[in-house]
């Protein structure tokens, strides 16, 4: 039995650091849902147990209710993932939890975040650089952005990813 266990987690905007998140994630127990459009990292994702979703939109519908991390690595990606018709944000439920893990203009994630938060979701920032032997080995430091109660929501997924997790002031 993992950590996890009976948890739900989505994965959006799945850049390099995604697969080795997502299977940490899948592997204490989570079940795990995944988005990405390139076709072979599709297949890397359903290889590894991990559920495949079209578009952000069903990761966020997957999900609700549960936790959703982010990464991407940079503005454009974000934006891309968070606006339009099958967009992340337009399907967020309350009380789903969203991690930002990726890098982008702190500016603009913050825009999403007062979106998100405007849905009942809790977003927390969470960002990481690292390559992805660091990530697959849990050998991460993760500051997370968020509230003392956000922090303690999120602190069960974050030490499935990380060796030296800490909270910062929102």
């Amino acid at each position: 039995m993992g950590v996890l266990d009976g948890k739900i987690v989505g994965f959006v905007g799945t850049d390099h650091l995604g697969k080795p998140l997502a299977k940490r994630i899948r592997t204490a127990g989570a079940k795990t849902y995944a988005f990405h459009n390139i076709p072979a990292t599709r297949y890397d994702f359903a290889r590894e147990g991990i559920s495949l979703c079209e578009s952000p939109a069903e990761v966020a519908d997957k999900t609700s209710g549960g936790a959703i991390i982010l990464t991407h690595s940079d503005q454009k990606q974000l934006s891309a993932m968070m606006e339009g018709e099958n967009s992340f944000l337009e399907h967020l439920t309350s009380g789903t939890l969203v991690i930002d893990m990726g890098a982008g203009d702190p500016d603009v994630s913050k825009e999403y975040k007062k979106a998100a938060q405007e849905k009942g979701a809790i977003w927390i920032s969470a960002p990481i650089s690292a390559d992805e032997s660091k990530v697959a080995s849990g050998d991460l430091e993760i500051q997370a952005s968020a509230s003392d109660n956000e922090y303690t929501l999120a602190l069960p997924i974050l030490n499935c990813l990380g060796k030296s997790i800490s909270r910062v002031d929102n």
